[in-house]
C-alpha cells in the first residue's frame, strides 16, 4: 500500500489513465529501485474526493535525471489500450552535476501493451523531424487505424508528422518513429505553428499571426485541419476554416495544457501577472460536436485554481445526458494541494475542489502512508462550536433589538439614583455650581477658577461679581477707544478720565488718483456702562489707499505710545474684510488687554 504522485495523466474511455515515477515497497526490493507504474480511476469518477486507484502494470526502470522529468505527453489507443508515454528527454538542470556512467537517453519514449503484458522502448530515426521539443505535439491513432501518429511543430513554418515502425536496420530492434510527411500553411494567414491538438479525428493549429505590421502586434488564430484517407497521400484541404483565437492573449507565456474531450477542445493556462500578485488559473473552451461548432475561441475563464505551471490537466466526468458534469483533473501543480480540480460544468465552471493527499493504491508501490486518523472528536468539537455560534447570534440579534429600550430604562434608574444620593429636590438652590473644583487651579481657556460658595447667594453677590470681586479687575481702566482711518489730512488723540477713557485719532491719508480708498477701524462702547465691564463693538471697511497713519494713544496712570509707519500696502492681505456685528460681554480684564493690542500692534500689518 502506497501513495504515489503522477508525472502524466491521460483518458481511456470513462477513466483516468496515469503514469508515475516511482519505487517498490516490497521486502525484496531496494528503495532505492527505480519503477513506472502505471495506475487508472475507477470508471466514470464524480470527484476528487470520491475518486479511486489501482495499479495496471509496474516496470522496473532505470531513471534519468533530470531528463525523465522532460515534457512528455502520454496517449492511450482506444481500439486496443496500448499506452504510449513519448519525449524529447531534452531537460537538463545546471545545479546538477550528471554521473559519467549514466548515459544520455535519447528522444523517444515506452509503451505498455495490456494484452501481452510487455513493456518496450522506441526510439527516432536519425533524420527525424522535430523542430519544437516541448510539449506543444500531439500523439494519437490516424482515424481509423491503429497506426501511432506523431505531429509536430517541425520548423517555424513546418507541421510534422511522424509514424511508429520497426527499423530493419536497428540492431536493437524496437520500434522507431520516422517521418511520414509534412505540410506548410502560410504564415500570414494560418499564422506560424505553435500547438498542435488531435480530436475527433481533427488536427487543430494554434497560430502566432502578426496582426498590426506598423505596431508589432501578435495575435492568435485557430486552423481547424480535417484529417482522412491515408495516412501516405494526405494533403490539408485548400480551404481550412480558421477561427479567433486572442482570448489566448490572457496566458502567460511559458505554459500551456490542452485536450480535447466529449467534443470540446480545452485551453488551460496561468493567467498574466499583475501588479499586486500572480495571475490565476485560466481556462478557455472551443466546441465541436457534430451539430454545433463555436464561431471562435471562448474568452477566457477564471478558476479557482491559483497556479496551474507545470501542472498536468485531463478533463474527466460528465455524461452525454447532462446528469453529471465534467471537471478537469490536476496533478503537479505549484502549492500545497496534491490533487485538485475544476468544474467544467454550465453552472459551476471553474469552481475549485482540493484534497490533500496523493494518488493511493493498494499495490506495494511508492511511498508509504498511513491510514486516515479517527475524526470524530473532532467532528464532536465541531459540531458544539457551531451550536454555540449559532446560540450566540441569536442572543446578539434579541439583544440588539431590545438594547435601545433596555438603555433608555437603565439611564433613567441611573439618574434618580442619583438625585437621591445629591438630596437634590429640583429648587433653584439645588442648581448652585457645584461642579467647580477647588483643588484645579486653570480652566480649560486658561484662567484661574473661583470657588463659587452658598454665601455669595446669602449677601446677593451674583457669580460674575464674585469673579471680578476675587481677581480684582475693579482697579484696572476700563478704556473707551475709538480709532478711525479715512482720507483726511491730520489726527487727533483725546484721554478721558477714570470712568471711561477716550482715544481719536487723526490719521495722515496719502491721497493719489480717484481710485483712492479708505479703510476704517472703530472700537467704541455704548453710553451706559456697568462698574465692572462695557459692550465693546469692532467695525471695519475694506482697504483703499497706501497711506500714512500717526497713532497717539493716552490713559490714566499709563504711560504714552507713538507709532508712527508710511508703507504701501499690499492688497493681498486684506482679502477678508470685517463684518459689523455685536460683540459679547467681556471682562474688563479682557477688554484692557484687547485695547492695548488694538492700539500697540494693529497697525503692524
Amino acid at each position: 500500500m502506497g501513495a504515489i504522485s503522477l508525472q502524466c495523466v491521460t483518458v481511456n474511455g470513462t477513466r483516468l489513465v496515469g503514469m508515475s515515477y516511482t519505487h517498490s515497497l516490497k521486502s525484496t526490493d531496494n528503495l532505492e529501485d527505480n519503477y513506472v507504474a502505471l495506475v487508472e480511476s475507477n470508471e466514470n469518477p464524480t470527484s476528487i474526493n470520491t475518486m479511486t486507484w489501482s495499479l495496471i502494470a509496474a516496470w522496473p526502470r532505470q531513471m534519468y535525471y533530470p531528463q525523465d522529468y522532460s515534457p512528455m505527453v502520454c496517449h492511450v489507443d482506444p481500439h486496443n489500450g496500448v499506452f504510449t508515454m513519448m519525449s524529447a528527454f531534452n531537460l537538463t538542470d545546471p545545479n546538477y552535476t550528471p554521473d559519467p556512467s549514466v548515459p544520455q537517453r535519447p528522444s523517444g519514449g515506452f509503451q505498455y501493451n495490456p494484452h501481452t503484458s510487455n513493456w518496450s522502448n522506441f526510439s527516432l530515426s536519425p533524420d527525424y523531424l522535430w523542430g519544437d521539443v516541448m510539449d506543444s505535439f500531439a500523439v494519437f491513432a490516424w482515424p481509423g487505424t491503429t497506426t501511432l501518429v506523431q505531429a509536430n511543430v517541425g520548423t517555424t513554418t513546418t507541421v510534422a508528422l511522424g509514424v511508429m515502425g520497426k527499423d530493419e536496420k536497428d540492431e536493437k530492434d524496437e520500434p522507431q518513429f520516422a517521418n511520414a510527411l509534412n505540410w506548410t500553411l502560410d504564415p500570414l494567414t494560418y499564422g506560424y505553428p505553435s500547438r498542435l491538438v488531435y480530436g475527433n479525428n481533427v488536427l487543430y493549429q494554434f497560430g502566432t499571426l502578426l496582426a498590426n505590421n506598423r505596431t508589432g502586434k501578435l495575435d492568435t488564430i485557430l486552423t481547424r485541419i480535417p484529417l482522412s484517407g491515408s495516412l501516405d497521400s494526405f494533403m490539408p484541404p485548400s480551404n481550412l476554416q480558421t477561427y479567433n483565437a486572442s482570448s489566448m492573449s490572457d496566458c502567460a507565456p511559458g505554459y500551456l495544457s490542452t485536450s480535447f474531450y466529449m467534443d470540446i477542445l480545452y485551453v488551460f493556462c496561468q493567467g498574466a501577472d499583475g501588479p499586486i500578485g500572480p495571475g490565476p488559473g485560466i481556462v478557455m473552451t472551443f466546441k465541436d460536436g457534430p451539430s454545433y461548432r463555436d464561431k471562435a475561441l471562448s474568452r477566457s475563464y477564471q478558476t479557482d485554481i491559483d497556479r496551474l505551471s507545470g501542472a498536468a490537466i485531463q478533463p474527466i466526468g460528465g455524461n452525454a445526458a447532462g446528469t453529471q458534469d465534467p471537471f478537469a483533473f490536476i496533478v503537479n501543480a505549484p502549492g500545497y494541494w496534491n490533487v485538485q480540480s475544476v468544474s467544467l460544468g454550465n453552472s459551476t465552471f471553474g469552481d475549485g475542489s482540493w484534497v490533500d493527499f496523493n494518488i493511493n493504491i493498494t499495490a506495494p508501490y511508492g511511498d508509504p502512508y498511513h491510514e486516515q486518523s479517527n475524526h470524530l472528536p473532532a467532528i464532536i468539537g465541531g459540531s458544539v462550536a457551531g451550536a454555540l455560534l449559532v446560540i450566540a447570534l441569536i442572543l446578539y440579534f434579541v439583544l440588539r433589538k431590545r438594547w435601545p429600550v433596555w438603555r433608555r430604562k437603565l439611564g433613567t434608574r441611573i439618574v434618580a439614583a442619583m438625585m437621591k444620593d445629591d438630596h437634590l429636590d429640583g429648587s433653584d438652590k439645588d442648581r448652585i455650581n457645584k461642579i467647580e473644583d477647588p483643588s484645579s487651579s486653570i480652566d480649560l481657556d486658561g484662567r484661574d477658577k473661583i470657588l463659587v460658595t452658598e454665601d455669595m447667594e446669602e449677601h446677593g453677590i451674583d457669580v460674575s461679581t464674585g469673579y471680578m470681586r476675587e481677581i480684582g479687575l475693579e482697579n484696572h481702566p476700563r478704556p473707551t477707544i475709538t480709532t478711525t482711518m479715512a482720507g483726511t489730512a491730520t489726527a487727533t488723540t483725546a484721554a478721558g478720565s477714570n470712568s471711561g477713557h477716550e482715544v481719536s485719532s487723526q490719521i495722515n491719508v496719502a491721497s493719489g488718483s480717484n481710485r483712492t480708498i479708505g479703510y476704517a477701524a472703530m472700537l467704541k462702547s455704548p453710553s451706559a456702562t456697568s462698574p465692572y465691564g462695557q459692550d465693546y463693538e469692532l467695525t471695519a471697511q475694506r482697504p483703499r489707499q497706501p497711506q500714512s497713519i500717526t497713532t497717539t494713544s493716552t490713559a490714566n496712570n499709563s504711560s504714552s505710545f507713538v507709532s508712527s509707519d508710511t508703507r504701501t500696502r499690499n492688497r493681498s492681505s486684506f482679502a477678508h474684510p470685517f463684518s459689523i456685528h455685536r460683540k459679547p460681554a467681556y471682562t474688563a480684564f479682557d477688554l484692557v488687554k484687547g485695547a492695548e493690542s488694538i492700539v500697540s500692534s494693529s497697525w503692524s500689518l
